[in-house]
């Protein structure tokens, strides 16, 4: 009896697991934005709407700036992007999200956020 109560829990956390998208490594309620180089101005003025997304699920969206070394020009440089909150998260939304951005005119890239990764600085 006791094997089977153990079994049966082992089995139910494995299927939450597997729901919650555990050991994905990824986060599926945001995104990364990156930003082309023409829209550093209004980027870095701040002056980005919700409107500029042209989406209806996001909840809300956050300037940032990762600061990296350039070896080969020496010096310091900024990969400047937002990260976009998504009211309703989940594999299929943030894909749905990424395939929306990709088509918008200020947007270099998109990409899903790693989990346990360092957010860089909010901007």
């Amino acid at each position: 009896m006791i094997k089977r109560l153990i079994v049966l829990d082992l089995v139910l956390i494995m299927c939450l697991c597997l729901l919650a998208g555990c050991g994905s490594g990824y986060h599926y309620d945001r995104v990364e934005v990156f930003v082309k180089a023409e829209y550093l101005e209004k980027f870095n003025e701040k002056n980005f709407t919700l409107e500029d997304f042209s989406f209806d699920n996001i909840e809300k969206f956050d300037y940032f700036i990762y600061q990296e070394f350039d070896d080969e020009q020496s010096r310091v440089q900024g990969s400047e992007h937002f990260r976009v909150y998504l009211k309703k998260g989940g594999r299929y939304q943030v894909n749905k999200a990424i395939d929306h951005f990709k088509q918008l005119e200020f947007v270099e890239r998109v990409e899903k956020i790693i989990q346990g990764t360092d957010p860089g600085i909010e901007y």
